[in-house]
């Protein structure tokens, strides 16, 4: 079953799948068998010489086991599908090419079409049913009723259908395609959780964005992307425009320009969701939203060198200013407390107060997965998975001078991270970086080292690599760090091998971070969660122990929209 569902720019998509097992099959003479079960027919041909290992023979049996129970339970299947995957594995030869290539084909017999009805009904494995015939003829009827609809109700019918056609364009949005599809044209709407916010900086601020994209082949496309809003309390205009050209689909190339002026957080790349800000503010008093005026150019280049090893470069000009609150506005708790002032809390600032800017920032970073499987559609290259971890390094530098830049640094990172399929629905991601500023003669805070810190109980997305309960900003550095984070994911683990929980769709996961710097030492986090509640929800809880003394402990709900 595939749902899909859209209220005022709220968007929804739902899949569920399962399967039927029969208990009696009445094999169907008049059907070819597909030629994979005619060859599985087949009796093997064993070698004199020839003896299986006795890993392989103990991997079989356990198989056999499983198959030969007449009732099988979910971690039957669950354990029988790992099994199968290992067996599979094995089967791969060592020298092999990395592209996965389309093995699907199919014919059509020369006679089918001129094939009467009574063959059909011979031949269907499963005969319409009556009420299936019934409704054909009465599906047949209206559409006989509606050819002789007047013409006039069919014209005030088309009417009405426009009006609320065009006003359901307008409120949720709408994507305008070219005959041929080589222009589209896409209207994010008018409502939307993104669309109106609110912060002590801005006050309540609204956007709007379309873009329009130019197809000239496949993987060969421009496209333009404007965002352009108003802060009613700051009153300033907000506005940015991204620009995208994809050219050489087999190395996946991309160039792009960006620019803009915009309100931007210190933390740009993991900063807290704007909508939740914007509740925390509202509903709560607790504005944790901290913002620099940004106005900006940004260009850069990514391209596979050869198959799994990326390259990434770009340079980044950018005047930053200040800004203090616009407002103390909420709905609640007028008088019980004081938003704070747009001031990160960081004991680095004392040393890089937050003081106008202007900076040119350089970027050059590498990325190298081996042996990364990959596929080829209509000469578009596709990655799909690796069985080895991805390596990545970037090296930052500040240059003083250019544009009248004061920025003046020198950083360097390292990474290496993995997702590794562990069988049917069990996974482990883990990552492990580090990096140093090397130099750091003229630094703003907004090219601190920012970590992804999620401190409020409450999430619209998934965090990846997060630290749950650091407060935002508090542990940014212009120093170095060490961080490595795990997650591990399975059907059942703990509460799913209860009755209640082991049939329900969920899954159970561990969570570890750490966190090294030099005024912060030995931060752990650990923590257990249930994902995919309900379809929509993760749900967690995390201890926090800082030097091997325990901290304190928060509980978390992600809404996955």
């Amino acid at each position: 079953m595939d749902v899909k569902a859209s209220i005022i720019g709220i968007k929804a998509d739902v899949s569920y799948a399962s399967s039927v097992r029969y208990s009696d099959i009445e094999i169907n003479q008049d059907i070819t068998p597909p030629l994979a079960l005619q060859e599985t027919n087949k009796k093997p041909v064993t070698l004199i010489n020839e003896k299986p290992e006795p890993k392989n023979i103990k991997v079989t049996e356990k198989i056999e086991n499983i198959l030969g129970k007449e009732e099988m339970s979910n971690r039957d299947m669950i354990k029988l599908a790992r099994l199968m995957d290992k067996e599979t594995k094995k089967e791969k030869p060592e020298d092999k090419s990395l592209e996965i290539k389309e093995t699907t084909n199919y014919t059509i017999e020369k006679d089918a079409k001129k094939t009467d009805s009574t063959y059909w009904a011979k031949i269907r494995p499963i005969p319409l049913t009556e009420n299936e015939l019934t409704g054909y003829r009465v599906k047949d009827s209206v559409l006989l009723a509606k050819s002789d609809t007047t013409a006039n109700g069919d014209t005030l019918k088309k009417q009405k259908s426009k009006i609320f056609k065009f006003a359901g364009n307008v409120i949720s949005g709408k994507t305008f395609r070219s005959k041929d599809s080589s222009l589209v044209f896409r209207y994010d709407g008018l409502l939307g959780l993104d669309k109106l916010s609110f912060n002590t900086v801005d006050g309540w601020a609204y956007k709007q964005e379309f873009s329009i994209k130019k197809v000239f082949s496949p993987g060969k496309e421009f496209g333009i992307y404007p965002e352009l809003g108003y802060a009613f309390n700051r009153e300033a205009v907000i506005w940015n425009i991204h620009n995208s050209f994809s050219y050489a689909p087999l190395k996946r190339a991309n160039f792009f320009l960006d620019f803009g002026q915009r309100s931007s957080d210190y933390n740009s790349e993991y900063g807290i969701n704007r909508t939740l800000n914007s509740i925390s503010s509202l509903f709560f008093r607790y504005n944790f939203l901290r913002l620099y005026e940004e106005t900006y150019f940004k260009t850069g280049n990514k391209i596979d060198l050869s198959n799994g090893l990326r390259l990434s470069a770009s340079v980044k000009y950018a005047d930053l200013q200040h800004m203090e609150n616009s407002t103390d506005y909420s709905f609640f708790f007028t008088s019980d407390r004081d938003y704070e002032d747009n001031q990160p809390e960081n004991i680095h600032l004392t040393n890089y107060p937050l003081e106008n800017q202007e900076s040119f920032v350089f970027s050059l970073g590498l990325s190298y997965t081996p042996d990364y499987y990959y596929r080829i559609r209509k000469e578009v290259k596709y990655m799909v998975s690796s069985d080895y971890p991805t390596f990545r390094i970037e090296y930052q530098k500040g240059i003083p001078g250019v544009f009248n830049s004061q920025a003046d640094f020198d950083f360097f990172e390292g990474q290496i991270s993995q997702s590794k399929d562990l069988g049917i629905f069990s996974n482990l991601d883990w990552s492990i970086g580090t990096g140093v500023f090397i130099t750091k003669k003229k630094l703003h805070f907004a090219d601190f080292k920012h970590f992804n810190t999620q401190v409020i109980p409450l999430l619209l997305d998934r965090p990846k690599n997060a630290f749950m309960l650091l407060e935002y900003y508090r542990y940014s550095t212009p120093e170095w760090f060490v961080e490595a984070h795990i997650k591990y994911n399975t059907p059942f683990l703990l509460i799913k091998l209860l009755p209640f929980f082991s049939e329900k769709l969920w899954q159970e996961t561990l969570y570890g971070n750490y966190l090294y710097q030099p005024e912060f030492k030995n931060y752990v986090e650990l923590g257990y969660g249930l994902t995919d509640v309900y379809f929509i929800a993760d749900v967690g809880i995390f201890a926090e122990f800082e030097d091997g003394k325990y901290g304190r402990w928060g509980f978390k709900v992600s809404l996955n929209f």
